[in-house]
């Protein structure tokens, strides 16, 4: 067995997992899309590209190192935890779809299957392949910054406080030690609390105020109606709605996900069902937690000051902020130091967004509740937040420049921060699309952060 393989067979005999979840590693990376070791993927391509926030983790871009005469002088890395099981709220909604299959007067052929089948998925942990998809990322962090790593200076760590968070973290910092051997196995995340009443720039639960959006909803009674109704005729009596065709759509992805085979689910569904069932999220994420919401930045806002404090060594930014930033964890150099070249933070998708919003990174897009779908879609969920996506932000040093420049690298894509310009000068940089003057991100961010405590009395008035 090779080392990378050993590595993770022991991983996850500490991790706990029972016997009918465990894999071995080969079996854990085929999931990956082309883009990976093995090329090939149990979910089909057509449903992966629209399978939202629950899709596996896949590459939407390729990475390049920084343009000649540029370095990396700092990152921070925010990513999502890895493939998971359905939540319970989820889970509820496909219990209860499959309650309602039993109540059939009889099932299509194509749909025989149900009649033997066993609902026999866990809630909300870490599946395998989550396991993997974490490791590997730290794999590739390591490759990638290896010349940052300090051993005087270990990277810094944090993880929002739910158990697939967690452990997400941990698997990253196993695969980081499995490339770097100077501590890093020492390493431990400060977990921060995910109880309403604690401050957590990693978790979205400081907003109770948010407005709900009904987009989503209204998409969902155009694009799942005719998918309802033939369901329906091929079980009859079976009453299912637009709600049950949605979870048993979500069904299909979490059992390949969990099985690594194909679920059987997904062949009830046809090709052309899935665009809607991926602009659904998309409609979703937008205008519940992102641009398209007046309060969707409100809690990325502390997240932004902590970065904004990292990459400046100057703790004015936390101290400023009035939102969600912990003061008493931010104000101190054990729990939020200022001295690391490498900063990692685990959080959820839905934090994600928001903090994306705050970033001033996610696009601003015209998304009709009463669709189509966009054929080339700037805002895709299920490229920009599968799980396990990372946004890595880098902080640069270029040429000669006293002046510190900086770069935000999403799932591998380097995105473009079109009202940058990278230099006052006329010299080399000054037109680098993707690279942007630290001090002048700051400045377009200055304006939000200033709204810290209003859009917070917003979110909790």
């Amino acid at each position: 067995m090779s080392t990378f393989k050993t590595l993770l067979v022991l991983l996850f005999v500490s991790w706990k997992l029972d016997s009918k979840r465990s894999a071995t590693a080969q079996e854990q990376i085929h999931l990956q899309l082309s883009t990976s070791d093995t090329g090939a993927s149990t979910l089909p391509d057509w449903i992966v590209r629209h399978a939202g926030p629950i899709a596996p983790f896949h590459q939407i871009g390729y990475y390049e190192a920084p343009s000649k005469g540029c370095k990396v002088v700092q990152v921070n890395h925010l990513q999502r935890h890895g493939s998971r099981y359905p939540t319970a709220k989820i889970t509820k909604k496909i219990q209860s779809a499959l309650e309602k299959l039993t109540e059939a007067s009889h099932l299509d052929e194509s749909m025989n299957f149900i009649t033997n089948y066993q609902y026999r998925l866990s809630e909300a942990s870490l599946l395998p392949l989550g396991a993997s998809e974490s490791f590997k990322a730290g794999v590739q962090f390591a490759s990638r910054y290896e010349e940052i790593f300090s051993q005087e200076k270990l990277p810094f760590v944090r993880a929002s406080l739910s158990e697939r968070v967690v452990d997400s973290a941990n698997n990253f910092t196993k695969g980081l030690a499995s490339r770097i051997d100077n501590g890093i196995e020492s390493i431990k995340p400060i977990v921060i609390s995910e109880d309403s009443q604690s401050n957590n720039t990693l978790d979205n639960n400081s907003c109770p105020n948010r407005p709900s959006s009904d987009e989503k909803d209204q998409w969902l009674n155009i694009f799942g109606t005719p998918i309802t109704k033939r369901l329906n005729s091929l079980a009859p009596n079976a009453d299912l709605d637009n709600e049950d065709t949605l979870a048993l759509m979500q069904l299909c992805i979490f059992e390949s996900l969990a099985d690594e085979k194909l679920s059987q689910f997904c062949d009830i569904f046809d090709h052309s069902d899935w665009p809607g069932y991926g602009y659904y999220y998309d409609l979703d994420k937008y205008y519940d937690r992102g641009l398209g919401n007046r309060l969707g930045q409100a809690e990325g806002i502390g997240y932004v000051a902590e970065l904004t404090t990292r990459m400046t060594g100057d703790r004015k930014w936390i101290e400023q902020d009035k939102s969600k930033v912990n003061q008493t964890l931010d104000q101190s150099s054990a729990t939020f130091p200022l001295d690391r070249g490498i900063y990692i933070d685990f959080s959820h998708d839905n934090q994600m967004v928001a903090i994306l919003a705050a970033l001033g990174l996610q696009p601003h897009v015209d998304l009709p509740a009463t669709g189509p779908p966009p054929s080339h879609k700037i805002w895709d969920v299920s490229k920009w937040m599968p799980f396990a996506s990372r946004l890595t932000i880098e902080k640069l040093s270029c040429g000669h420049h006293d002046t510190a420049f900086v770069r935000f690298v999403l799932n591998d894509m380097i995105l473009t921060i079109p009202p940058c310009k990278t230099s006052d000068q006329n010299d080399t940089f000054r037109e680098i699309p993707s690279i942007c003057l630290l001090s002048q991100f700051i400045e377009s961010r200055r304006g939000l952060l200033s709204q810290s405590q209003d859009l917070h009395e917003q979110c909790s008035a």
